[in-house]
């Protein structure tokens, strides 16, 4: 508060006239501009995660997609022709000698 009268006296003295939204601009900016850059940084750090977390949900959903599609065709080519199937751990058909 001393402060803010303090600047308010010499503001007055400089021209008689006091240009209070420069001054609560300015002490704006100088109270809350460091506040303001963090949560800008942070928006940017969420955003990052979001995307990458985007990424990965993406990429495990073609991956299952993909793998689901690939037994299906095997099989279907399997039942089609008579070759024999067989599946690994992760549940993929492979035709052919192992």
């Amino acid at each position: 508060m001393c402060q803010t009268v303090a600047k308010l006296s010499a503001a007055t003295a400089e021209n008689g006239v006091v240009d209070e939204e420069r001054m609560s601009n300015e002490q704006l900016d100088s109270s809350y501009g460091p506040l303001r850059e963090l949560v800008t940084e942070s928006i940017h750090q969420q955003e990052d995660v979001l995307g990458r977390v985007q990424v990965r949900v993406f990429n495990s959903f073609f991956d299952r997609c993909y793998t689901r599609v690939l037994q299906s065709a095997l099989y279907l080519v399997s039942f089609a022709g008579g070759l024999s199937c067989r599946t690994d751990s992760t549940g993929l058909f492979y035709t052919g000698d192992f």
